[in-house]
């Protein structure tokens, strides 16, 4: 029995359709101008949760491809090809909670948390020496904190009674001659002045209360604090100049990257959103930045017109740099276990912090075993709000891009979203608990840029 035509007719549309849509699927897409390959991509999209590579147009995600051969399909003459070799490939980490100036501050001036001898002292000082031009001031630095520590409990409740560390200008005057020194022990209840300091504030040639005077009748720096001493060197203390300050801001924004933090959300204050500005607009701005106006600020800057999302500069619409809500500020710290979305921060560089404190290896290890980076107490501090690596992960991606009002064009890897990538040598998923804190930053990745690449360790011999 023959076929009817109007039969036949079908069978031909049938296979011409086919034939079209076939020719679609092989249609080569459009180059693109970056092609990461080879990676253990995991993209925080539970369509899609795990892929091999990212192809990036610009500054956006064009598609994830769960093959490297679909991604090679979207290399051109002039796309940029690039092997992860198996390394753990996550959207940008976004930091809920710093406090970037003052992290600046401890980068490029003087950190002595960790130091409680001459020592200590001397190769610290020397290293903020190297970074300054003659005639700044080095201040504050906090030393002795982890000696307190270590003599407030040392272990099985016995108490160490050593007497604390103290200085003396004498430690320092030498390498020091062009920068007055104003130091702070940790709790800030006694202070150091080098003599460049003592004589910025005529203390050299008067004495007053709250100075210290040593057996053989001359200053030994230390000073006490709510004396006329004190007030007198406070007065003298020279504000930072402009260029420090930017360098300050670089220091960090280094910092940010070399820890794989694509974003950071920032208590804003004016002077330090004017160099914010600056950054952006010489394009150096390596991470986005997320403002939350200060509570005084919110009405003043809502009657100039700026609103969420709005750039300080510009009031344009920005990714880069922009305004959170301006009805008031929250700290951005990890919340309760139950809420439905925690959100990590750092609190960078935090009370008593230490300039690795925005690591977010070492975080993600304490939310996970309720232990510290060093600690040793069975279960953890407080073991009921431990999480898993995969919701601390998602509380530094998505979940926070979503605090942000954001996780509709960042916080997971979807083709339309901002490229921000970060990718780490090991699966953190995968690797036992305190191998996480061996994990390196190999690559941070903010537009579509590569921003950050770790060079290779040296050889060992």
């Amino acid at each position: 029995m023959r076929p009817s035509p109007l039969f036949s007719m079908g069978i031909c549309l049938a296979f011409a359709l086919s034939l079209a849509g076939l020719t679609a699927c092989a249609k080569k897409p459009a180059p693109a101008d970056l092609v990461l390959l080879n990676g253990d991509v995991y993209t925080m999209n539970p369509a899609m949760p795990t892929v091999r590579a990212v192809v990036i147009n610009g500054n956006k995600i064009a598609a994830v491809c769960a093959t490297d051969r679909q991604a090679r399909r979207y290399v051109g003459p002039k796309t940029r090809v690039f092997d992860f070799l198996g390394k753990f490939v996550l959207p940008g980490l976004i930091d809920g909670h710093v406090h970037f100036e003052a992290a600046g501050a401890m980068i490029a001036g003087a950190n002595l948390l960790t130091v409680s001898d001459a020592a200590g002292l001397r190769k610290e000082i020397q290293r903020v020496v190297d970074l300054l031009d003659d005639g700044e001031w080095i201040t504050d630095g906090l030393w002795g904190a982890t000696e307190q520590s270590a003599l407030g409990d040392a272990g099985g409740g016995a108490k160490d009674t050593k007497a604390p560390w103290r200085p003396n200008r004498g430690l320092i005057d030498d390498l020091t001659p062009n920068h007055p020194c104003f130091l702070c022990r940790f709790d800030r209840r006694e202070w150091l002045a080098n003599t460049a300091a003592l004589a910025a504030a005529g203390l050299d040639k008067q004495r007053l209360p709250g100075l210290e005077i040593g057996p053989d009748g001359q200053p030994t720096g230390i000073i006490f604090p709510a004396s006329p001493a004190f007030d007198k060197v406070k007065k003298a203390v020279k504000p930072k100049s402009g260029m420090r300050l930017i360098d300050e801001s670089r220091a960090a924004l280094l910092a940010l990257r070399e820890a794989g933090i694509t974003e950071i959300h920032d208590v804003e204050t004016p002077e330090q959103t004017k160099r914010f500005i600056e950054l952006d607009k010489n394009g150096e701005l390596s991470c986005r930045v997320w403002l939350w106006p200060d509570l005084s600020r919110g009405a003043e800057l809502k009657a100039q017109g700026f609103a969420m999302g709005l750039h300080p500069a510009t009031k344009e619409k920005s990714s880069r740099l922009r305004y959170g809500a301006l009805k008031g500020s929250v700290d951005g710290i990890m919340g309760d276990q139950s809420a439905a979305r925690p959100s990590f921060g750092s609190d960078w560089p935090g009370p008593g912090a230490t300039l690795d404190q925005t690591q977010p290896k070492d975080l993600i290890y304490a939310a996970i075993t309720g232990k510290a980076l060093k600690g040793t107490l069975e279960g953890g501090w407080h073991p009921e709000p431990k999480i898993s690596v995969e919701e601390a992960l998602r509380a530094y991606t998505i979940n926070n891009a979503y605090a942000a009002f954001e996780d509709d064009i960042r916080g997971s890897l979807v083709a339309g979203k901002l490229a921000d990538i970060t990718v780490f040598d090991r699966n953190l998923l995968k690797i036992a608990p305190e191998d996480i804190l061996n994990a390196k930053v190999t690559h941070t990745i903010v537009d579509g840029k590569i921003v950050y690449r770790r060079r290779s360790d040296p050889p060992k011999k």
